[in-house]
């Protein structure tokens, strides 16, 4: 049995982005918006393919707590930057979605 640390993984995910990008007819660039492109049609696939209650949520969840483990396999669970700004993330979303909820009312600054 082969065995794989974290950075084989990203550069096996590396590959799979870059083989995504090309078969779009696009120039790969290497980048985080191409890499939620990829995660989005995935999401797509993910649909089709799931009949359970919530297959979005079931699959980030999977997804998330392989990378939990592999990260922590390494010891690096903890230094990810990742989970460092999630919680900052969600605020500033909580924070976007109140605002937008409350533009143009009256008695409402914008």
């Amino acid at each position: 049995m082969t065995t794989y640390d974290n950075r084989d993984r990203a550069e096996r995910a590396r590959a799979a982005l870059e083989a995504y990008i090309e078969a779009r007819g696009e120039a790969f660039e290497n980048s985080s918006s191409e890499i939620a492109d990829l995660i989005a049609d995935l999401l797509h696939l993910t649909a089709d393919l799931d009949e359970g209650l919530d297959p979005i949520d079931s699959t980030l969840r999977l997804a998330r707590m392989h990378f939990e483990a592999e990260r922590a396999e390494e010891g690096g669970a903890d230094e990810h930057p990742f989970r460092q700004t999630l919680p900052r993330h969600r605020d500033r979303m909580a924070s976007a979605r109140r605002d937008h909820r409350g533009a143009g009312r009256p008695g409402r600054r914008n």
